[in-house]
C-alpha cells in the first residue's frame, strides 16, 4: 500500500481500495522543491484525516525533494513534467485525463501558474469545485518575466470562475483587488 509516481499520460497505480464518502482533492503546483507554498501544501496534505480525505498532488515541473517525501509518506503524486518557463498547452492533455479518472471533488490550485492551468483542466474535466491559492502580498510585476505578469492578469479575469480564491493576509487580499481578482470569491485564512 501506499504511493508511487506516476506516468503523466496516465499510468494508474496508487489505492484503489478507498471509500466513497472519502472526498477527494486533487492538489495542483508549478513545483515541489521547497518553499513556503510548497511546505503549506506537503503540511496539509500529511495532515488531514485519512478517513475523510484523500489527496493527490501534481507538480507541473518535476516531483522535487517534498514531492519525494510526499511519495514516502504515501501521497499520491503525479509529475506533469513541464520545463519551469516554458509552459506546455499539450500537458493539459493528460492532467484533464487524469482528472476525469480520478474524479476529485476539489481541485486546490497552488500559486498563479496552477490556478489557470488547475481551472481548465478542472472545468473540462467536470469538476464543480476549483479553489485557488494565492500567498503573496507585495509581489513587483515589474521584476517577474513577461508570462508570469501575463498569468497575474488573465489570473484577475478569470477569477470569478473561481469557486473560492483563499489568501494568505489581508495585505494580499487587497493588492489582488487592486489587479482586478474578485472580491466575492476570496476568503482570508
Amino acid at each position: 500500500e501506499g504511493a508511487t509516481l506516476l506516468d503523466p499520460l496516465g499510468v494508474s497505480t496508487g489505492r484503489t481500495d478507498w471509500d466513497s464518502s472519502v472526498i477527494k482533492v486533487l492538489h495542483l503546483i508549478a513545483g515541489l522543491e521547497r518553499g513556503g507554498t510548497e511546505g503549506r501544501l506537503a503540511d496539509l496534505v500529511r495532515r488531514t484525516d485519512g478517513r475523510r480525505f484523500r489527496h493527490a498532488v501534481v507538480s507541473m515541473t518535476e516531483v522535487g525533494s517534498l514531492g519525494e517525501e510526499l511519495i514516502a509518506a504515501g501521497i499520491e503524486m503525479h509529475s506533469l513534467r513541464m520545463k519551469r518557463g516554458v509552459p506546455s498547452p499539450l500537458k493539459l492533455v493528460p492532467l484533464v485525463r487524469l482528472i476525469r479518472r480520478w474524479k476529485p471533488n476539489v481541485i486546490h490550485c497552488w500559486m498563479y501558474h496552477a490556478n489557470l492551468l488547475g481551472l481548465l483542466a478542472g472545468r473540462m474535466g467536470g469538476v464543480a469545485n476549483i479553489l485557488w491559492t494565492i500567498a503573496c502580498s507585495d509581489l513587483d510585476l515589474a521584476q517577474y518575466p513577461c508570462l508570469t505578469r501575463w498569468t497575474v492578469w488573465m489570473g484577475a479575469r478569470l477569477s470569478p470562475h473561481a469557486d473560492v480564491i483563499l489568501l494568505n493576509s489581508e495585505a494580499g487580499r487587497k493588492v489582488h483587488i487592486d489587479w482586478g481578482y474578485d472580491k466575492s470569491r476570496m476568503v482570508v485564512i
